[in-house]
């Protein structure tokens, strides 16, 4: 089909039907039609598809491949050659033609072939046949045409749908067979209505035929596949689990959820588990993902339903960004609640080990077992204790490691990990820093020091700014009498200290109608009441043995990325018992490392509650862990789907071990289809007439602003973050005119622009459109320097205030375009490109050295200044081909020269 040759060659021999339709077997036939097309099928030995757990469709009992030898021609087919065929894969199947109940035939339709065909399936299958249970015929061509090289493979499709179904397609275009075969010859019928499968005492089989235009002849025999053995499904999972749905667009994935709801549905024997394993382990992620969680049918068909009518609230929004990075964050004291970790403790044996292993290194420091603790009954004596400090850190740290080694065992691995107060040692343990013995070590004797204090103090936790509290501390209470001992988020501050000092700051921001909320704690933590206890916490600590971590760590006390040094010093555990746990600032941090979900794990979601407040506007995906009066399994579940969503990895194999315990047949994809063949016009309906040449329009009066002044005008009146977003709308609906998309709802912000089918051509049209669009000179090479719309974007957004754009209501910031531009370009190319372990040191190494001259503070880097070489730098950037190159153009730049 890629060039007329064979349609100009079978013409010149009238092999071509004059309607191209296939008219196999029929009296009127006069050719063949062709068409294309492609097919797939997976071939296993049925022991490997059994072990593996793969459905099994259909069974090949035997086959058979020969020549035809001489024949009266090149293409004529030899009807001796034809039953030969069909009588070796009879053999090699061990079968008798009457054990075969129908042949999807070659059957092109041609005057030729159909009938040396068909005397030969007369001579093989219908001799000595039951004229009761005669051998039906058929052929695929005249329902889609001849697909040439993909004829075969769509034949055994067929025929394996067939077998599968209990049900023989109609073969069009045979209302009256051919003259040219003696169809009373044999017990052979023509399949010429929508046909039931024949009641067969044994498995049904199909054979399939296929010609080759050399001679070549092939033929298969398919049989009905075996009954699949019993499989027992897996002990001891819960039945609650994630159902994932993903998509490239967001109507597809709604109608993804229709087929869904109509196939659980259709059956009500259906194990959801089982459908959820399938959905998650055999269907590709897609950028547009929900995520749920469910128990049984009716939540199932309640949660799809939502999805299919765009009521979901688990959707990613935009999609999920190309790289989703994790971080994992540890709660605090304050979260503990009896019986926590025990629902998890018997729903996941990784859990319990880890739980248990805990215990085991915690338990010689303290009075008694830890999970005997952990697990009491709500309101019994041995239940109190998980609320005295030596008892609740220790519970904390136990159940916080065995629940990162749940996700750990997930696929789950963090990009950066993160703890409040307490919660900063389960981190540094995930990170690396501390083995279990020495995490527990330092957990048991800082919650023992700290218990061993005496009794008094108190906290409060205040809505105020830090400068208001240390304003208030300063002007209200005795010096050192309270401290700020959290910072939560930019108006939620914890004191702590002497008891009456603390009651008057709280009742000094009551007076301002400030939410003034008093902290059941035995002790002023990180307050000067911990002075006490610090020596004796720092030999402990000093006995410890800390490693450099192996997954990078945000400190609360800093907040700011850790320095190994720093987490393997002694002294700075001590400085975290006694100062201020800076949270907010913790948080704030993670989008500049790169951060784009947080992911909390222990007893209650109390840093997923704070962290809303520090990072606002979705910058930051988060996914709260378990929740205090709700099902463990399910909401540790939620929060794992919720990643999911945002593009976050999970080893969902791994996951669902086991699962499905039974194949699970799911809905086909839903394609978006889009026509390209071009309209037809009816008959009798003239073309329009061309548009004749019109006198150029007149020019715009002086005081009319033109498009781009217009659109600059309003870009000026939004923040940085409204305009960025504006200007991803502007190209994606660019994107969508020059790529052919219906509009840009179809656009994904963070798809490549490879992905949505830009080539080098479009690309320059894009370049062009978004140029004239804003006012700007862009590179041709714009889609692929800044692969996804909001990284064209951000790249536009930069290069504005060069170009003269203000903020209305304040001055022009200082041009970015000349460095910053180039260096998210720099990002881009080495995202693209991959370089190699060598490329990558040389890198590394030039990009110290750039920093370091940077750092040096020299009067060139101080500030921008416009120079007259502007034009020609990007000239030069426009230039370069290379990594390298672009180096040295930003070297040179920053050099002055």
């Amino acid at each position: 089909m890629a060039t007329p040759s064979t349609f100009v060659e079978f013409s010149r021999q009238h092999g071509l039907a004059p309607d191209g339709r296939c008219k196999a077997f029929g009296a009127d036939a006069d050719g063949t039609g062709w068409s294309e097309g492609v097919g797939i099928v997976v071939l296993e030995r049925l022991s490997d598809a059994r072990r593996n757990g793969h459905p099994v469709l259909a069974v090949i009992r035997g086959s058979a491949v020969n020549q035809d030898g001489a024949s009266n021609g090149l293409t004529a087919p030899s009807g001796p050659a034809q039953q030969q065929v069909i009588r070796q894969a009879l053999a090699d199947a061990g079968l008798t033609p009457a054990d075969v109940d129908a042949v999807e035939a070659h059957g092109t339709g041609t005057v030729l072939g159909d009938p040396i065909e068909a005397n030969a399936l007369l001579a093989t299958y219908g001799r000595r046949r039951d004229p009761e249970r005669p051998l039906l015929v058929g052929s695929f061509k005249s329902n889609i045409g001849h697909a040439q090289s993909a004829a075969g493979v769509g034949a055994v499709i067929k025929m394996v749908q067939a077998i599968r179904h209990g049900e023989l397609p109609r073969t069009l275009h045979a209302d009256r067979p051919t003259p040219a075969v003696d169809w009373a010859s044999g017990a052979v019928c023509l399949l010429q209505e929508h046909t039931v499968w024949p009641e067969t005492a044994d498995r049904r089989r199909a054979a399939v035929s296929s010609f080759g235009v050399s001679g070549t002849n092939a033929h298969l025999i398919l049989e009905q596949a075996p009954d699949p053995l019993p499989a027992a499904s897996p002990t001891g999972l819960p039945d609650t689990v994630p159902v994932l749905l993903s998509a490239r667009t967001g109507p597809a994935l709604r109608r993804q959820a229709e087929r869904l709801l109509d196939a659980v549905r259709a059956d009500p024997g259906l194990r959801v588990p089982d459908l959820a394993a399938a959905l998650a382990t055999t269907r590709t992620a897609f950028p547009r993902r929900t995520a749920f969680v469910v128990e049984g049918a009716a939540e199932l068909e309640r949660r799809l339903k939502a999805v299919a009518a765009g009521e979901d609230t688990g959707f990613a929004p935009d999609g999920t960004r190309a790289e989703a990075t994790l971080a994992i964050g540890f709660t605090g004291q304050g979260s503990q609640r009896p019986g926590m970790g025990m629902e998890l403790y018997a729903a996941y044996p990784v859990f319990a080990t880890a739980l248990d292993a805990a215990c085991a290194a915690l338990d010689p420091h303290l009075e008694r077992p830890l999970r005997d603790v952990m697990c009491a009954p709500e309101g019994t004596s041995q239940a109190e204790l998980l609320d005295r400090t030596d008892f609740t850190q220790a519970a904390l740290f136990a159940l916080e490691s065995a629940l990162f080694r749940l996700v750990e065992s997930w696929g789950i691995v963090p990009d950066l990990v993160m703890g409040h107060s307490i919660g900063a040692l389960s981190a540094a343990h995930a990170a690396g820093v501390l083995s279990l013995q020495d995490a527990a070590s330092l957990v048991a004797a800082r919650g023992r020091l700290m218990a061993a204090l005496p009794p008094g103090g108190a906290m409060a936790a205040i809505e105020a700014t830090e400068d208001e509290i240390r304003t208030a501390l300063a002007t209200i209470t005795a010096a050192g009498a309270v401290t700020v001992a959290a910072v939560n988020g930019p108006r939620s501050v914890v004191v702590s200290g002497d008891e009456d000092a603390v009651r008057a700051v709280a009742e000094d921001f009551r007076v301002r109608r400030r939410r003034v909320t008093g902290l059941r704690v035995s002790h002023a933590f990180h307050s000067p009441l911990m002075d006490p206890m610090l020596e004796e916490f720092r030999a402990v600590a000093r006995k410890a043995a800390y490693r450099p971590p192996l997954v990078p760590m945000i400190s609360d006390l800093t907040g700011r990325l850790a320095e190994p040094a720093q987490l393997c010093s002694p002294d700075y555990w001590v400085r975290h018992v006694r100062e201020a746990v800076r949270f907010a600032d913790a948080v704030t941090a993670l989008p500049g490392q790169g951060i784009t979900c947080l992911l909390e794990l222990g007893p209650d979601r109390q840093l997923t509650t704070m962290a809303g407040d520090c990072v606002p506007g979705g910058e930051l995906a988060l996914c709260g862990g378990l929740r205090r009066g709700r099902s463990e399994v399910r909401s540790l579940l939620d929060a794992v789907s919720r990643a999911h969503a945002h593009g976050v990895r999970v080893d969902w194999p791994e996951f669902f071990a086991g699962r499905p315990a039974h194949p699970v047949d799911l809905p086909v994809y839903p394609f978006e289809h889009r026509r390209y063949w071009l309209a037809s016009v009816p008959e009798g309906v003239g073309l329009p007439a061309q548009p004749q040449a019109q006198a150029p329009a007149p020019p715009s009066p002086p005081d009319e602003p033109s498009a781009v002044e217009r659109l600059r005008a309003d870009l000026s009146r939004l923040s940085d973050d409204l305009r960025e977003r504006a200007l991803t709308d502007l190209v994606r609906g660019e994107v969508a005119e020059v790529a052919g998309f219906d509009g840009p709802h179809e656009v994904e912000a963070h798809r490549s622009m490879t992905d949505l089918g830009l080539d080098s051509v479009s690309a320059v049209e894009l370049s062009e459109r978004l140029g004239a669009r804003i006012g700007l000179e862009l590179p041709a090479s714009l889609a692929f320097d800044h692969p996804t719309s909001t990284a064209i974007a951000r790249h536009m957004l930069t290069a504005l205030p060069a170009a003269g754009l203000t903020r209305e209501g304040g001055e022009a910031r200082a041009p970015e375009g000349t460095v910053f531009g180039e260096l998210a370009r720099l990002e881009a190319s080495v995202e693209r490109d991959r370089p190699d372990a060598a490329a990558r040191d040389r890198l590394v190494e030039r990009l110290r050295a750039l920093t370091a001259r940077l750092a040096d503070g020299s009067p060139e880097y101080s500030g921008y200044s416009e120079n007259a070489e502007e034009t020609s730098f990007d000239d030069r950037i426009d230039e370069a081909t290379t990594v390298d190159q672009l180096l040295d153009l930003i070297d040179n730049e920053l050099k002055g020269s």
